[in-house]
C-alpha cells in the first residue's frame, strides 16, 4: 500500500528523511518500483511519478500497516478505527476531536483488511481471543443507510425470470427480467437483476481459489501472476481479495530483506578491508565538496574521482550531487535538456566524463547509440585543445 504521488522534490526530500521511495514512468500500467532500481537523475527527468511505500510492523507475530497519523491524512479519506467490541467503524475524514484522538494514539488504519490484522494481533499480544470476523460500521452521513429488509415467513428460493405471488406459495412463471417477491402478511421486498444461486456459488468458488492461491505463493512472482485474475474483481469482497494479496506480497518482501541482511551481516563479519576504508574516506570528502559545490560544473566533476568504483559505491556521490544540481538550477527551468542534447553540446572533456557515467545507468538497449555520440563529440573536443 503507497501513500498519493508526490513531486520529484518532494520525493527527494523524503529519501532524505529515510523513507522508502518507489517510482514508475507516467502513463505506464505496471506497479511502481523501489526507486533503488532507477538512476540517481531521475528526480530531476520528467515524465516520472513517486510515491512513498507505507511501513509494516509486525505484533504477536502478525503484520500489518503502521497505522494511520494525522501528519498524512486528508479530507474524505477512508479510516478505519478498531474498537474493542469487535468492531471496525468507517469514516470518511473530517476533523473532528474524537477521530483526531483515535487516530493520535494507533488505532486507525486505512484499509479494511489491516485493521482487522491490528484488531486481531492486539487481541493475542494481550493473550486473549480475538472472536470472530470483526463487523465493519460504515458512520458518517457520507455513508449511505442500509436498507432495511423483513424476512419472509417461508423460504423461497429465486432464479432470473421468476415471479413469485403472495399468497398460498403460488410460483408463476414469467419473461420479466427481474424478480418481485411477495411475502405472506403483506411483507414484501423487491430485488432487480438477481444472480443465479449457481453463480454465486461459482463467484464464491473462484474467490476462494484465489485467496488459496494467494496463500501458497512462495515468491512475488508467483503472487504477480494471479494479478489478471485479481484486476477483474469488484465490490468487498475484491478488496479483501486484493488487500491479502498486497500483505502476503509485503510478507514476501520482508522475507528477502531478511535474506538481505544476513549477507550484509556475513560481509560484515568478514576481516578488515583497508582499501575500503580509504574508499569511504573518499567518498565523505566528495559528500562534503558536493554539497557547496557553487556550479554544476563544480558538482558533476567530482565523478571523476571515481572512475574505478562500482555503480554501487558511487551511488551515494551521485545522490548528493544531483541534490546540489537541484539546488543550482533555476526557478523557471520547467525541462531539462536530453542526455543525447547534453552530450553534443559538452563543453569539455570533464563533462564529457561525467556524462559517459550516466550512460552507463540507461538501457543497454540505448547505450550504443549514446557512446557513438559520446566518442564523436571527444574527438571534436580533443581537436580543439590541440
Amino acid at each position: 500500500m503507497n501513500t498519493p504521488l508526490l513531486t520529484p522534490q518532494d520525493a527527494f526530500n523524503a529519501m532524505l528523511a529515510g523513507k522508502n521511495i518507489l517510482c514508475r514512468a507516467v502513463g505506464e500500467l505496471m506497479d511502481f518500483d523501489d526507486i533503488e532500481q532507477f538512476p540517481a537523475t531521475i528526480f530531476a527527468k520528467t515524465g516520472y511519478e513517486f510515491c512513498i511505500k507505507i511501513e509494516t510492523m509486525a505484533l504477536a507475530g502478525i503484520t500489518f500497516t503502521k497505522p494511520l497519523t494525522l501528519e498524512e491524512i486528508q479530507d474524505e479519506q477512508d479510516v478505519y478505527v478498531i474498537q474493542p467490541h469487535d468492531s471496525i467503524y468507517h469514516y470518511k475524514y473530517r476533523r473532528t476531536a474524537a477521530l483526531d484522538t483515535a487516530i493520535e494514539r494507533g488505532f486507525a488504519q486505512r484499509d479494511v483488511e489491516n485493521a482487522k490484522l491490528q484488531f486481531k494481533a492486539l487481541c493475542i499480544a494481550l493473550g486473549r481471543n480475538a472472536g470472530t470476523e470483526s463487523l465493519v460500521v460504515p458512520v458518517g452521513t457520507n455513508h449511505e443507510k442500509p436498507k432495511a429488509t423483513r424476512k419472509t415467513k417461508a423460504p423461497v428460493v429465486a432464479n432470473k425470470n421468476v415471479q413469485i405471488a403472495a399468497s398460498n406459495d403460488a410460483v408463476e412463471k414469467t419473461s420479466q427480467s427481474s424478480i418481485q417477491i411477495t411475502a405472506v402478511d403483506k411483507t414484501v421486498i423487491q430485488e432487480d437483476n438477481l444472480v443465479t444461486f449457481d453463480d454465486a456459488k461459482n463467484q464464491l468458488s473462484h474467490e476462494k481459489s484465489l485467496r488459496d492461491r494467494i496463500t501458497a505463493a512462495l515468491t512475488i512472482g508467483d503472487l504477480e501472476a494471479l494479478l489478471p485474475e485479481l484486476q477483474q474483481l469488484h465490490g468487498e469482497s475484491g478488496h479483501l481479495i486484493m488487500s491479502q494479496y498486497e500483505n502476503h506480497k509485503e510478507s514476501l518482501s520482508i522475507s528477502e530483506l531478511r535474506r538481505l541482511t544476513l549477507e550484509v551481516e556475513a560481509d560484515l563479519s568478514a576481516p578488515v578491508d583497508e582499501e575500503e576504508i580509504k574508499r569511504l574516506e573518499i567518498l565523505d570528502d566528495l559528500l562534503a565538496r558536493a554539497a557547496i559545490a557553487k556550479t554544476p560544473v563544480e558538482a558533476n566533476a567530482l565523478v571523476t574521482y571515481t572512475r574505478s568504483w562500482t555503480e554501487e559505491q558511487r551511488k551515494p556521490l551521485l545522490v548528493a550531487i544531483n541534490k546540489r544540481l537541484i539546488e543550482l538550477a533555476p526557478a523557471d527551468v520547467e525541462a531539462p535538456p536530453t542526455l543525447m542534447d547534453r552530450i553534443k553540446s559538452a563543453v569539455d572533456l570533464t563533462t564529457l566524463d561525467v556524462l559517459e557515467v550516466d550512460v552507463g545507468a540507461r538501457s543497454p538497449e540505448m547505450q550504443p547509440k549514446f557512446m557513438a555520440e559520446i566518442v564523436k563529440r571527444r574527438r571534436v573536443l580533443e581537436g580543439e585543445v590541440a
